[in-house]
């Protein structure tokens, strides 16, 4: 949202991200490892490098995990602004409740605020097209994808797994199938 109202890396001088407890388990510690992960593994549970990246890229998938990725130079100046902290109310809401806060100080002197939370979570539209980012990364053919899609989304006329698991091979050379009787596959 940031980056669509204008707000460039260089205009933020300071991004507190307000947690609960568990999250500082999983994705903060150790501080010497989340303030400087070095592979892109260390990374994923890097909260400065996903808030780092997801704001310059305007997104986090596979490409945005590669070694590349975590060494880029505007990545590191971007995560030395990041910092965290456990907040009660944050904390009070629960796990099933996983809220963050983030405060933003801008060079101008304004503080933009957000929230992050599981009532935001993905919409189908964007969990597919994650998906298919994600196949094509793993250079799973666009049909292959297109077809795992179709199976999951339509899981109860599923008669056999095997129907679904057979598109997940990449060198899989499968004759298109219908779904269910009704439903035909583009």
């Amino acid at each position: 949202k940031l980056a669509a109202d204008g707000v460039r890396p260089d205009d933020i001088t300071d991004i507190l991200c307000r947690v609960g407890e568990g999250t500082v388990h999983r994705l903060w510690e150790p501080l010497a490892v989340k303030h400087n992960p070095r592979t892109p593994y260390h990374a994923k549970f890097s909260t400065p490098f996903c808030m780092a990246i997801g704001f310059l890229d305007g997104k986090a998938g596979l490409a945005q995990f590669t070694d590349a990725a975590v060494q880029r130079t505007e990545v590191r100046r971007m995560m030395e602004k990041i910092d965290c902290d456990v907040h009660p109310q944050v904390n009070a809401a629960g796990s099933e409740n996983i809220t963050s806060l983030v405060e933003i100080q801008l060079n101008n002197g304004r503080t933009v605020n957000g929230r992050s939370s599981v009532g935001n979570a993905m919409s189908d539209d964007e969990l597919i097209n994650k998906f298919h980012e994600c196949a094509a990364w793993g250079k799973l053919p666009r049909l292959n994808a297109e077809m795992i899609v179709e199976w999951v989304l339509h899981l109860e006329q599923l008669p056999r797994i095997r129907e679904l698991t057979r598109w997940l091979a990449s060198d899989a050379k499968l004759p298109r199938t219908t779904v269910a009787a009704n439903h035909s596959v583009p």
